[in-house]
């Protein structure tokens, strides 16, 4: 596979974030209790946050995962919006 087969674009369908929660599984083969759950990416979508997915074909292969983040404007900072939390996974299978 070549990386100029790979399509990058955002994802926002339940069926999406499924496959999302599935990809962590079979990246890191975690058990149920240490996934981020499928509402997480849901909210991410829904505050502004991003998901991103990875698809080679219709198949999705890697996703990415931001979390915004707000804090009080300090004399030090004035952003008070960054993405905060981050995950990516890619599946074995997309360097094949």
């Amino acid at each position: 596979m070549s990386s100029d087969s790979i399509a990058l674009r955002r994802c926002h369908s339940i069926e999406e974030f499924r496959v999302c929660v599935a990809l962590q599984r079979e990246v890191w083969n975690f058990s149920d209790a240490e996934l981020v759950p499928l509402r997480m990416f849901v909210v991410a979508d829904k505050v502004g946050g991003q998901v991103m997915g990875a698809f080679h074909g219709d198949v999705m292969v890697g996703f990415a995962l931001s979390v915004p983040a707000r804090a009080p404007a300090t004399s030090t900072c004035t952003r008070t919006c960054w993405p905060c939390a981050r995950i990516i996974a890619t599946a074995a299978s997309a360097g094949a």
